[in-house]
């Protein structure tokens, strides 16, 4: 990482329980996702890559560090928190010279260290500077508060769903101003359990024969509704100059280097 100013802006985006084959490039006919495909055959997508662990903090630990769960404070499942002396993401990028944000979902404080299950202190930030967020939520995705530096909550607009609100915050923080380069991790909720119809939004599930997913209509729609938000982060990043992968092509011939296009992805 460089402290230079051109260095570039890393935007990371996490999406809970969006398993391998959750969009259209990846294999599942019921769902369309064109901006994510795209992002996929403009940027690389990897069919082989596996999660140190198939739970919640086990597997954020091990992103949010590089270390194996067990290393990081997480042995075998959602009890425990992050290790003070293992390094995050934000706290390399904040110590090379970027700004540092979080939006989101976080679920690494610890039950002793948050009590509530809600409100993360600053000193359990690790790094972030800008802080928007909560330890854990998957309760009402139209109900629900965030956090700044204070447990004074920060709620949404009427009707709001979580996503559309954390987007909307995240591409404030982006369009700055900004002094450095920054580095934001954009933590959804979504596809994660509630997957019961009121939670998600009535346009979203518009599309859908109410008999053709069962109940899998409105985890379907969730993720249709992540992609067409995908699009537009994507949109100002483009207008900030942070385009994803410029002009990047990878050939399909090159079998090291999957890629999926649009026209691949099932109807």
């Amino acid at each position: 990482m460089s402290e230079r100013r051109d260095a570039p802006n890393v935007l990371l985006v996490e999406c809970d329980e969006m398993r391998g084959m959750a969009m259209g490039c990846a294999g599942d006919p019921n769902v369309a996702t064109p901006h994510l495909d795209r992002l996929a055959a403009e940027g690389a997508h990897w069919r082989a890559m596996y999660t140190p662990s198939p739970l919640c903090c086990p597997a954020r630990a091990a992103m949010q560090t590089g270390l194996y769960p067990h290393n990081a404070g997480f042995a075998y499942d959602n009890r425990g928190a992050l290790r003070d002396d293992a390094p995050t993401l934000a706290e390399r990028f904040a110590a090379a010279g970027h700004e540092t944000a979080h939006i989101g979902k976080w679920h690494l404080c610890g039950a002793e260290r948050c009590p509530d299950g809600r409100y993360v202190p600053p000193e359990h930030h690790r790094g972030f500077a800008h802080w928007l967020g909560y330890e854990h939520g998957h309760e009402d995705y139209f109900a629900y508060v965030h956090y700044g530096n204070d447990p004074a909550p920060v709620e949404p607009e009427p009707g709001e769903h979580e996503i559309d609100f954390q987007t909307d915050r995240a591409i404030e923080w982006i369009e700055g101003p900004h002094e450095a380069p920054w580095f934001l991790d954009l933590s959804f909720g979504p596809p994660h359990f509630p997957l019961t119809r009121e939670n998600a939004r009535a346009r979203d599930l518009a599309r859908f024969d109410p008999d053709q997913l069962e109940n899998r209509v409105a985890e379907t729609a969730q993720r249709e509704r992540l992609d067409a938000l995908w699009r537009e982060l994507q949109g100002h990043l483009e207008s900030t100059g942070d385009a994803p992968f410029p002009g990047l092509r990878l050939a399909k011939a090159d079998p090291a280097l999957p890629v999926c296009a649009d026209e691949e992805r099932a109807a």
